[in-house]
């Protein structure tokens, strides 16, 4: 398995084969301007290939439901699982999820998540 592993203003991103996890940093509002850099560099290290993301929530922040609809045309993101044990994010994602045009699932252990999106990948 290869990871690689970034440190942004926004967060930490792993990248594990063809699964992105990222965990966002307490507070922060994921918007417009840190999707765009979030997904250039994507873009950079898949090269075309498709992809999965694994958002895994252990902090608290907001999310522009817009950047589903911005990842959905601008990127090679096949499926989109969100991780979190907190009934109010599972309720937020289940609403993000309206955005999104792809499969998007919400989870509440990141192995759920990792195994659910291997097999979505593989389909």
């Amino acid at each position: 398995m290869n990871t690689i592993e970034t440190d942004f203003d926004f967060g930490k991103v792993k990248i594990q084969d063809d699964i992105v996890i990222a965990e966002m940093k307490e507070g922060i509002t994921f918007d417009i301007n840190y999707n765009t850099e979030f997904l250039k560099f994507c873009k950079d290290h898949f090269k075309g290939k498709t992809y999965g993301y694994i958002s895994n929530r252990i902090h608290s922040y907001s999310v522009n439901p817009t950047v589903y609809i911005d990842t959905a045309k601008n990127s090679n993101i096949r499926a989109i699982a969100v991780v979190s044990s907190d009934p109010i994010n599972k309720g937020n994602a289940n609403i993000e999820r309206q955005f999104f045009e792809h499969p998007f699932e919400v989870f509440s252990t990141l192995e759920q998540a990792i195994a659910w999106m291997n097999e979505t990948l593989s389909n």
